[in-house]
């Protein structure tokens, strides 16, 4: 997948996903929208969600693939089986970041530390919301993990690739 990726050839690459296709202003030439789809198996996410930003029709050169985990929809209701099930989910996200981070340190060095990511947690507040980003040439890579802002029972681990910094969906 790249930022150039078109709908066609993710519907050839991902055929088991649900794509989604969405633009948000009628202006043709201010644009902005998303191509998003869900149910995607990529290692290491395993069932990801992956969107791609554009403006104007064009992709904008942000690329977000993302593992997303909702204790209150997926665990029992029963206090101690839903405590053991967040808690094992809380793992398997915190062994993904590591994951991920390690790679993208033996690639690109240590990464800059931000203590927040996408929430409306005051920052520096919960310690399992954090982000390391690294600047490569021409583009930022960003790997973090948190809640929704949208969703407070929805975790994620979101690593995206930024070209276009100004994007409205950032």
């Amino acid at each position: 997948m790249t930022w150039d990726s078109t709908e066609a050839s993710l519907r050839a690459r991902l055929p088991e996903a649900t794509i989604y296709n969405r633009d948000f202003d009628s202006q043709a030439a201010h644009t902005v929208g998303v191509l998003r789809w869900g149910g995607a198996r990529l290692m290491p996410f395993g069932s990801a969600r992956v969107r791609l930003m554009r403006r104007g029709g064009l992709p904008t050169g942000v690329l977000v693939v993302e593992h997303i985990d909702n204790p209150a929809a997926t665990c029992p209701t029963e206090w101690d089986a839903f405590a053991d099930c967040a808690k094992r989910l809380e793992e398997e996200r915190r062994a993904l970041v590591d994951s991920l981070a390690e790679t993208l340190r033996r690639r690109y060095g240590p990464g800059r530390v931000d203590p927040h990511l996408g929430s409306d947690e005051v920052e520096g507040q919960d310690p399992r919301q954090f982000a390391l980003s690294w600047t490569r040439p021409g583009y930022t890579l960003e790997l973090g993990t948190g809640q929704e802002p949208s969703g407070h029972s929805e975790w994620t681990v979101r690593l995206m690739a930024i070209r276009d910094p100004e994007c409205p969906f950032l």
